[in-house]
């Protein structure tokens, strides 16, 4: 942590993390089900033969947790996005934002839902869902726009904090 939190929200996405789990489930239980009407007994999984589809599973899970759920942090010095349970972290630090700005994020204005880099608009979007979420123009002629619950609170301890500077 750079300095003292001045403030902390965050965002959930129950819909991305149950797509997410229902993808790899179906493909789970399509390697079940190939296994099962497989003629051959000799071609069928056994014993450690599982353990790729149960990876599979268990990457599903891992994927839904990490991508279904942000914090997002501000203190003097920058503003972090955490993801899923703490990591991978974005930090912006505020010497490189020029303004923020609050808005209504549309998932397919922005690409979809996830983490999307959007080179011919010169963005970066983390998008859990449609809904309040913040904008910011960055020096280097880019933005970055997320979805975080009580963004137009987020955007209160920004310009406070930036007034400040």
């Amino acid at each position: 942590m750079s300095g003292k939190l001045l403030w902390r929200g965050s965002a959930r996405s129950q819909v991305l993390a149950g797509v997410l789990l229902a993808i790899f489930a179906l493909i789970f239980g399509l390697i079940v089900m190939a296994n099962a009407l497989t003629v051959e007994p000799g071609k069928k999984l056994q014993g450690l033969g599982w353990l790729g589809p149960v990876l599979v599973l268990v990457l599903g899970v891992v994927a839904a947790i990490w991508s279904s759920r942000l914090a997002v942090e501000i203190d003097a010095t920058e503003l972090r996005v955490r993801f899923g349970p703490g990591w991978p972290v974005r930090r912006i630090p505020w010497s490189r934002v020029i303004s923020v700005e609050y808005l209504t994020v549309h998932p397919l204005q922005w690409g979809g839902w996830g983490y999307r880099i959007l080179p011919l608009r010169r963005a970066q979007a983390v998008v859990l869902r449609a809904g309040e979420g913040l904008r910011l123009e960055l020096s280097n002629g880019s933005s970055f726009v997320l979805t975080v619950d009580q963004a137009d609170q987020a955007l209160d301890a920004i310009r406070a904090l930036r007034s400040g500077m």
